[in-house]
């Protein structure tokens, strides 16, 4: 509960939201009565289709507003967080070799085009970014394929055999947020 008996639920899709003399939501689990309501989702939820699993009834004193929010484009995104067992793109040597300077964004042609470090942080952190249209030919992938593409596209852009980046590899996650219904 925050100041003047605010409270944030999360973990419950909103269904509705009804405006009579006080504010009405209905979630998937119950419903909440207020008389004021702050309103923060993602424009895909705005854009949802009725029988989409994250559509939102909202009031018709909305209806300009959701009309406005369908016409702004918007794609889909697949993020990947790749942690290794040192940051060796920062690592002199490495660098040296490669003929660059310590990267903090790498932008390229390859599957998987955007990712960035922690730089200067030295934490062993990269971040890939595979957006708009590609991203929705792939948004039924496996893990196993984003893990081969992930490695392939790194090891093409870093100049390091595939095997040896995955040899240094600790752990990863994959967010694709196309198959997140709520995003």
């Amino acid at each position: 509960s925050l100041k003047n008996n605010a409270v944030i639920k999360t973990g419950e899709p909103a269904l509705e939201i009804l405006m009579t003399d006080k504010i009405e939501v209905i979630t998937s689990t119950r419903k909440y009565f207020s008389e004021k309501i702050i309103i923060a989702v993602p424009v895909g939820v705005l854009q949802a289709k009725k029988n989409n699993k994250s559509f939102i009834h909202f009031p018709a004193l909305l209806n300009e507003y959701i009309k406005a929010a369908k016409q702004i484009g918007n794609g889909g995104v697949i993020k990947f967080l790749l942690e290794f067992d040192e940051a060796f793109w920062l690592q002199e040597e490495f660098l040296k070799d490669k003929k660059v300077s310590a990267p903090s964004y790498i932008f390229s042609d390859e599957i998987i085009p955007t990712w960035w470090t922690q730089f200067p942080s030295t934490v062993p952190l990269l971040t890939g970014w595979l957006a708009g249209p590609k991203s929705n030919q792939m948004k039924s992938f496996s893990t196993k394929k984003f893990e081969s593409i992930m490695l392939a596209s790194l090891s093409s852009i870093l100049s390091v055999n595939k095997n040896e980046l995955k040899k240094k590899l600790l752990n990863y996650k994959i967010m694709n947020w196309i198959d997140e219904p709520h995003i």
